[in-house]
């Protein structure tokens, strides 16, 4: 009667004859597949089996201490299972009658090559990245690449004024005015890319309701630093007109910068600009008649931020917790105006500006003088100024007071300009939503030089002063 062989995983016995392989009775029906598999992966005929009784002269079957040789040197994690991949093949044998050399080792074999006619893998298909269409402080449009992006916002002030002057005859003349100040649309952004960028923005004239262009530009950047821009747009000068009307202190800008403001016209202008140094360079022209009367200026302005970032001088503002910026600036513009008339006489002007804008933690002071030469041909030059001292800060989160005060001399034999201003500026959203309350006082005589309806102040009367001015003005950003 042949003996029961009890089998269990390979444990293969290395000696000098060959490699012996072994069973127990642990796993049977699994040690005999194992089995099987190794005899069809050596192609010889399969080694002997011993009897799990039958002792071996391995020296790992016998553990220390025991001279029988009997003792069992597998542990309970030895007796787990193979983990052993289905396709294990020793190698062949190199000894003449024996199944395997003492080199005899498990290899694992690595997974077959698909067949030939096997269908092909697809990839997975990354999907598109649609165009971006939402709103943040504005309604934009964006590529999938960033290449091009298109913003829509827009600007609307309600604004009511009340002035009231002294007479000649000592009595008071009082207008009040309810306007749309300001209705702008503007469509900017960027084409092939955030170097070649656009604006464009269209409003209503206060005047006669109608619609007008304001500013249309393009602008490139030459260098990381170095940058063109040429259309309509307002040539650099005053610190006062290079902040947007937006994000302006008081409900408008002060009678000083209104005087000597620059206009809006066709230019090309230059812009360096690093992390501490700004430098903007413009050539406009204005020419009446192609081959008669014209005028060319050049206007530049210069800029040193001394602590803090620019993006905090797009404001006069300072909100609580934002952190301070110190900057000043100058600016300069010469212009011929020649005129090809026997009576008209050629003229030149010189305007110049210095300023300092100080913020931070809720406080904010701004500090400029202007001047303005003027020599036309034939007759004495004149020589003009002025000084704005403005500042405010902010009581608790959303309010926020503020003073202004102005001197100007207009170069002739009036009295000179002096003006004070105070209100406060309610924020709801900051200046998405604001409300701006302020009320300004005549000190001296407001001549025809000084006056503007922008502003609300009116010309007295020679000798009068006291003039009052109330402005109350909404701002919704959209």
């Amino acid at each position: 009667m042949q003996p029961v062989v009890r089998v269990r995983p390979i444990e293969r016995v290395t000696q000098s004859a060959g490699a012996v392989y072994r069973f127990n009775s642990m796993q049977g029906i699994q040690g005999a597949l194992w089995v099987g598999c190794l005899v069809l992966g050596q192609a010889a005929d399969p080694p002997s089996v011993a009897p799990s009784n039958e002792k071996t002269t391995d020296s790992r079957s016998s553990a220390p201490g025991d001279p029988s040789g009997t003792a069992d040197p597998l542990t309970d994690d030895d007796r787990q299972p193979s983990r052993r991949p289905a396709w294990i093949h020793p190698p062949p044998a190199t000894g003449t009658g024996s199944p395997a050399s003492d080199a005899t080792r498990l290899r694992w074999q690595p997974e077959p090559p698909p067949p030939d006619d096997a269908p092909p893998r697809r990839k997975k298909k990354k999907k598109k990245k649609d165009w971006k269409i939402g709103y943040d402080d504005g309604l934009f449009i964006k590529s999938p690449d960033r290449s091009f992006k298109l913003e829509l916002t827009g600007q609307l002030q309600v604004r009511a004024t009340g002035n009231r002057r002294v007479e000649d005859d000592g009595d008071q003349d009082f207008r009040s005015t309810v306007e749309f100040r300001r209705a702008k649309l503007k469509a900017s952004g960027h084409i092939f890319g955030p170097w070649l960028d656009y604006s464009v923005s269209v409003g209503r004239d206060r005047h006669d309701g109608q619609g007008e262009l304001h500013s249309a530009w393009g602008r490139v950047d030459i260098t990381k630093d170095l940058s063109l821009r040429i259309g309509r747009f307002r040539p650099p000068l005053l610190r006062e007109e290079s902040v947007s009307t937006k994000r302006q202190l008081a409900a408008e800008r002060s009678v000083i910068a209104t005087a000597f403001r620059q206009d809006r016209t066709g230019a090309a202008e230059l812009v360096y600009q690093n992390k501490k140094f700004r430098f903007r360079g413009a050539f406009f022209q204005f020419t009446e008649d192609l081959f008669d009367d014209e005028a060319w200026f050049v206007s530049a302005r210069a800029e040193a931020l001394l602590k803090g970032k620019w993006k905090r001088l797009r404001d006069f503002t300072s909100f609580p917790g934002k952190k301070p910026v110190v900057a000043v600036g100058a600016g300069i513009l010469f212009g011929i105006e020649d005129r090809d008339d026997a009576v008209a006489t050629d003229s030149k002007l010189l305007r110049w500006t210095v300023d300092l804008s100080v913020e931070g933690g809720g406080a904010n002071a701004f500090a400029a003088i202007i001047g303005n030469h003027i020599d036309d041909e034939g007759v004495p030059s004149i020589d003009q100024y002025g000084v704005v001292v403005q500042g405010g800060f902010f009581l608790g989160k959303g309010l926020e007071l503020f003073t202004r005060y102005e001197h100007g001399d207009a170069g002739s034999a009036a009295p000179n300009l002096q003006t004070i201003t105070g209100g406060f500026n309610a924020y709801f959203n900051e200046h998405r939503v604001k409300l701006t309350m302020d009320v300004g006082y005549g000190l001296n005589e407001v001549t025809d030089f000084w006056s503007s309806s922008a502003t609300g102040w009116r010309t007295d009367d020679a000798g009068q002063n006291g003039q009052i001015v109330v402005r109350g003005q909404l701002q919704v950003l959209f």
